[in-house]
């Protein structure tokens, strides 16, 4: 076997296959890594400058090598050709560096050789079914999975098969990871093999030992008792999720509210607990949901996982006596809806979803235009909501739901808010092809009315152009209509008069939401969005899915 490129994953592969029982003849540009395979176990290893050639046919008995694999990174198209020239006639080649693949024929054709790339890990890398849904392939079928192998290369290590310490060549403490990453840049001075990045975890660190990391000790707090009017002075807030929303957007407005402090943060990934924690200062970090649940010094929890998860968690979260605040949707289903409800008032703790939009300024602006009023409004929203990337978690319809369920639920919200009624009637209609492209579920017509005598008509695609701005409203009620263009501006009208409102920056209401959120545990009162009101909006955003999912006729 012949390995060309002898950086990192060059040296693993040479142990590898010395692991497996073959003989292994390494290849490089630099003389230091030519040694280092030496030491790593090569039968031989050679600068590229050297009788390459000469050796693989010595090796081989005069045929070539059976197979070379090339971990080389380079522009060069010469590890593929050399690779070419190596190899014995149906010989295979092995790409899993990054080098340059313009494949001679002249060279390929006569020896009729194959040609094979590898992804990283293995089987089931990048198979959402496999990596976030946990359907493992059949192992009779497919010996090796992205779990078996990684599950061997364990066992290797444990062996003494696979030493990875002779590997590291520099360390860095992770505060100074991006002088790691230069490092690999630089084109100057001695290139380095393995970057070992340190978190500060000794070899008897707790976090090996357990799932929770304390970087300082949590203070003492009673069991809360499940009463909504309870005042709070200060409040201890459990994150659980941080992706992306949850970091760009939601962490950094807590963290400028008074009064609450972000006091443990639950991920899926251990290395992103961290790294979000360290950012927003969060004292514990782990990657187990009972650390947030069973925690007495936490008040709080605030819900960002993904959609298929927010029900039994906010369930989870109510029994243990927190107060929750979850990012929408708050149910798959109306069972879902069901099941809050009851501990919702079983428990009589707070819960709100996020449907920040009724918080924006410029819709309180919209809401009080018409205010007060003796007459029903006639509203349409516009909803431009671009194409999703294909395969994205938010369509799977057990993961994220689709569409409706997760992003329909804040217009249909915010009708509510602005006609302060419920609905009592819909109907909906989707786009027709036989081939449902474009998506169906994701370019509706739905039509609300109200119990006040309201109609609303929203629009929502997928498919308009990029340059049209997100979202368009128009209200219009008792000689008044308003245009709330993309939570940017807002013209009011009435007879003759207009008068435009223009916001300095996009405003959609985060912000509001969470500062109620948190001033209505501190004053003992419900927030303004309370929960019947997201119970309202959530059921009508199932029963829209519902009626779509209908057969006509």
């Amino acid at each position: 076997m012949g390995v060309i490129g002898l950086g990192l994953l060059g040296q693993i592969t040479i142990q590898l296959l010395r692991a497996a029982g073959c003989r292994v003849f390494g290849i490089d540009v630099d003389e230091r890594m030519v040694q280092q395979a030496l030491a790593m176990g090569a039968d031989q290893a050679v600068h590229r400058s050297g009788p390459v050639e000469d050796i693989a046919l010595s090796m081989s008995g005069g045929q070539g090598l059976d197979a070379v694999i090339v971990t080389a990174a380079s522009r060069s198209n010469d590890p593929v050709e050399l690779a070419g020239r190596l190899a014995r006639k149906r010989g295979r080649i092995i790409a899993v560096g990054d080098f340059s693949m313009e494949i001679p024929r002249r060279t390929y054709y006569p020896k009729e050789l194959q040609l094979r790339l590898s992804t990283s890990y293995g089987p089931g890398r990048y198979d959402p079914s496999y990596e976030e849904k946990g359907q493992d392939y059949p192992y009779a079928y497919v010996r090796f999975t992205e779990q078996r192998n990684m599950a061997s290369c364990l066992d290797l290590m444990r062996d003494g098969r696979l030493k990875i310490t002779p590997l590291i060549s520099h360390r860095y403490p992770f505060n100074q990871a991006l002088e790691a990453y230069q490092l690999l840049d630089s084109k100057s001075g001695e290139r380095p093999l393995g970057i070992l990045l340190d978190y500060g975890c000794a070899p008897q660190d707790p976090i090996r030992q357990a799932p929770l990391v304390t970087i300082e000790p949590p203070e003492e707090k009673a069991e809360i008792s499940p009463i909504r009017s309870r005042k709070l002075d200060s409040i201890r807030l459990g994150i659980l999720g941080a992706g992306q929303f949850a970091a760009g957007v939601l962490l950094p407005r807590i963290a400028k509210i008074p009064g609450v402090k972000m006091a443990r943060l639950v991920t899926a990934r251990g290395a992103s607990a961290e790294a979000t924690a360290r950012r927003f200062g969060i004292p514990g970090f782990s990657c187990q949901e009972e650390d947030l649940y069973s925690d007495p010094g936490i008040d709080a929890i605030l819900i960002a996982t993904r959609h298929h998860l927010h029900a039994s968690q906010v369930i989870r979260a109510l029994r243990s006596g927190k107060h929750v605040f979850v990012e929408k949707p708050l149910a798959m289903n109306l069972q879902e809806l069901e099941e809050i409800a009851q501990v919702v008032e079983e428990t009589g703790l707070t819960l709100m979803v996020g449907f920040n939009r009724r918080y924006a300024p410029l819709s309180s602006r919209l809401k009080a235009w018409f205010s007060p009023r003796e007459w029903p409004l006639c509203l349409l929203g516009r909803i431009n909501a671009g194409r999703l990337p294909e395969g994205s978690w938010l369509t799977d319809p057990e993961i994220g739901g689709g569409r409706i369920l997760g992003e329909v639920c804040h217009f249909v919200d915010l009708f509510h808010e602005w006609t302060g009624s419920s609905v009592s009637a819909l109907s909906v209609q989707g786009l027709g092809s036989p081939t449902d492209f474009p998506h169906r579920s994701e370019n509706i017509q739905v039509l609300l009315g109200f119990r006040d005598g309201s109609q609303a008509v929203l629009i929502y695609s997928s498919e308009g152009g990029s340059s049209l701005g997100k979202e368009w409203y128009e209200v219009h009620g008792g000689n008044r209509s308003a245009v709330l263009d993309d939570f940017r501006t807002l013209d009011l009208y009435q007879g003759t008069r207009h008068e435009r409102i223009r916001e300095r920056h996009q405003d959609k209401g985060h912000t509001g939401e969470l500062e109620d959120f948190f001033s209505s545990l501190k004053e003992g009162r419900s927030p303004r969005l309370d929960f019947f009101s997201c119970l309202a909006s959530s059921k009508v955003t199932c029963e829209i899915q519902s009626a779509l999912n209908k057969p006509l006729g």
